[in-house]
């Protein structure tokens, strides 16, 4: 399941792949390339919240993908990456070490209300309307969990 909100008036977006299937990660790479641009168009960079603990890795192909769409200079967000597993986190973290800086900022977050601190931090501003696409998205995936359970 893949699950999305996205305020594009005040530039924010959370993402949540919940377990995502190929399907997903097509409509996630959509979304990613969707905010390309956005910066210029808004005049602020976007705050992407990227809720990532049930999160599992894209095949190659997807990645590659990713990484086209990532690498354009235009794709300027800053992203929290949201997942309680600190060791995950510690290696991407090293990861990003060893490769040359995007033009998007990342950290990796152990919690949503990290996250966000972050965004809010980098932003230069309070963000509510992140926690309310937050509940949103995961809404999205409970409804559909229990659309499946039925």
């Amino acid at each position: 399941m893949y699950a999305r909100a996205i305020d594009e008036r005040r530039g924010l977006v959370v993402w949540y792949p919940s377990r995502p299937n190929p399907a997903d990660w097509e409509a996630h790479l959509r979304d990613v390339a969707q905010i390309n641009g956005w910066s210029k168009r808004l005049g602020f960079r976007p705050a992407v919240l990227l809720l990532a603990d049930e999160f599992d890795r894209p095949d190659a192909k997807m990645r590659q993908r990713l990484a086209q769409i990532t690498g354009e200079r235009s794709y300027d967000p800053y992203i929290a990456f949201v997942n309680a597993n600190a060791v995950l986190r510690g290696v991407l973290t090293m990861l990003s070490w060893m490769h040359p800086r995007p033009s998007y900022d990342l950290t990796y977050s152990p919690d949503e209300s990290a996250g966000i601190a972050w965004l809010e931090q980098r932003r230069g501003e309070r963000l509510p309307e992140l926690r309310l696409l937050s509940i949103e998205a995961r809404g999205q995936v409970r409804k559909a969990s229990l659309r499946k359970d039925e």
